[in-house]
């Protein structure tokens, strides 16, 4: 794969899809006009200015946040607070109890976005001072930065965040001068290469303390943006050297990121809830009836292994009732501890849970009966990896095991867009965070070593129905339905007929090969 196509692919992975940017916009404008409501008859109110990503459009998917600026002069902090509390539909509403670049500032929660805001005295200027600078920096990137060198944002960001300085050790606004001052993202990984220090100070004012990078404020010159130690500096010299060498690595980098930041997302929001796994609860539970009756099929007293059994809502149901010895693996080390405490609270003690990673298994050649993994391959971040893991998943199988392969498919999301498509409904994106499989790509995966006996299409009419025939629907009623709806319920209980289905199930006999 050429460095062109691995910096196209990391770009579309990450970066804000247009449907992003329309929701985006859409909820800036709410929150504006709620300020606005509620600021417009204070007298020292001169504006809310949106800052940072959200303003600059260098937005990656693992982040749902809003900066802003709310300009005050004169300032009044038991104004700006009194009036912050009257603006309804925020939540969580947290003030800070120290500030060093603003005045005040707050943070909360408007639906699935994260907002921060904070309070500057209209009457400074830019050139002295922190907060007034802060205000011009989306002014700064937008004058500087072209169209084209957003793509190189993005992967500025996803180079830094593969190596944990993105963040609080290197903000956005830090990134996008990065790029500005460099010209691309190669220029910058050429620079770091050399091993020389970053110097970057478009004030020309800068006389702050010595550090390997420094990307100071842009008009005032005045503190560092970078924070970041000599270790880390060398950590990223390094990996400049590895990824500008061998690209793939920084493809399957990435990938892990994103997964990783995904599936921590989700934690956040249902740490010991059905919708970790998937918000299709109730396509969920027909994958899940399937899968017991195929385990049961097979016999009592087996051992079972779940490859990536998340928050454990799917092995135990998959369990009830049953007589086998499960195991269930995943790299989450919080989602292992959550699926734990759940078996406990079932009352089910024939489940073992285990933090692992599906490339290196961490049990003997031939030790399971029966392996199942419920698209958990696909969030591998690459071919050799998802391969990988097919030959462990060989090694501890035991001969004439049975495995089932339970995953996504780019063939499925195909045929949905192309019916989507006809019926004037904006196309399904692949999701970001994972490798969607194709079904030549799983045929000669496990061709060599397990036998085919059935493909379930289990999922074809829940998939027509649900995003399909309803989505029409629901734009003509202007209705809107939920994942756990009760007319999804109705969906999952239905026949599924056709073969075009998103989501399949494989199933597999160990060969003896």
């Amino acid at each position: 794969m050429a460095k062109d196509d691995i910096y196209e692919d990391i770009v579309r992975r990450i970066r804000y899809s247009e449907g992003d940017f329309r929701e985006l916009e859409k909820v800036k404008h709410e929150i504006s006009t709620k300020f606005l409501n509620v600021f417009n008859d204070y007298i020292g109110f001169k504006g809310l200015k949106f800052i940072g990503a959200c303003a600059t459009g260098n937005c990656v998917k693992w982040k749902k946040d809003i900066d802003g600026i709310v300009i005050l002069n004169p300032i009044s902090v038991v104004d700006f607070r009194r009036m912050v509390n009257q603006i309804g539909g925020l939540e969580d509403i947290v003030f800070a109890n120290k500030c060093f670049v603003v005045k005040d500032k707050f943070d909360a929660k408007y639906y699935e976005y994260d907002v921060s805001i904070g309070c500057v005295d209209g009457s400074l200027f830019p050139s002295n001072d922190l907060g007034a600078d802060l205000s011009m920096h989306p002014d700064f990137t937008l004058e500087k930065l072209s169209r084209e060198q957003k793509k190189e944002v993005i992967l500025t960001k996803i180079f830094l965040k593969n190596i944990g300085l993105y963040g609080k050790k290197i903000g956005g606004f830090a990134t996008e001068q990065i790029i500005i001052h460099f010209g691309s993202f190669d220029n910058f990984l050429e620079h770091l290469r050399t091993g020389k220090p970053i110097f970057i100070d478009f004030s020309g004012r800068y006389s702050g303390k010595s550090s390997p990078v420094i990307v100071s404020y842009p008009y005032c010159g005045l503190e560092n943006l970078a924070k970041v130690s000599q270790e880390h500096f060398e950590r990223a010299v390094q990996y400049a050297r590895e990824i500008t060498d061998k690209p793939k690595i920084f493809l399957e980098d990435s990938c892990s990121t994103v997964n990783r930041l995904f599936w921590e997302k989700r934690a956040n929001l249902f740490e010991n809830k059905e919708e970790l796994s998937t918000p299709d609860i109730y396509l969920n539970h027909k994958e899940n009836r399937i899968f017991r009756k195929k385990i049961s099929s097979e016999g009592s007293g087996l051992r079972v292994l779940d490859i990536g059994c998340a928050n454990g809502y799917s092995i135990i149901a998959i369990n009830r009732g049953g007589e086998n010895y499960m195991v269930g693996i995943d790299k989450n080390q919080r989602l292992i501890e959550t699926a734990k405490k759940l078996a406990s609270q079932n009352n089910v003690d024939n489940i073992e849970f285990i933090v692992s990673d599906m490339p290196k298994l961490p049990f003997d050649d031939l030790t399971f009966d029966i392996i199942y993994a419920k698209r958990s391959i696909s969030n591998l971040p690459s071919r050799d990896k998802q391969g990988g893991a097919i030959q462990e998943i060989k090694r501890v199988i035991k001969k004439n095991g049975l495995f089932l392969l339970s995953d996504l498919f780019e063939e499925g999301y195909g045929i949905i867009n192309k019916w989507r498509i006809k019926l004037n409904l904006e196309q399904i994106r692949f999701p970001y965070h994972i490798n969607l499989l194709n079904e030549p790509y799983v045929f000669d995966l496990v061709s060599e070593n397990f036998d085919l006996e059935e493909v379930y299409d289990f999922s074809s009419s829940y998939y027509f129905l649900s995003r399909v025939i309803y989505p029409k629907v629901m734009d003509i009623t202007k209705g809107k339905v939920k994942s756990d709806s009760n007319i999804n319920r109705l969906f999952s209980m239905l026949p599924s007929i056709g073969k075009i289905g998103m989501n399949k199930i494989f199933v597999l006999r160990e060969n003896g090969s």
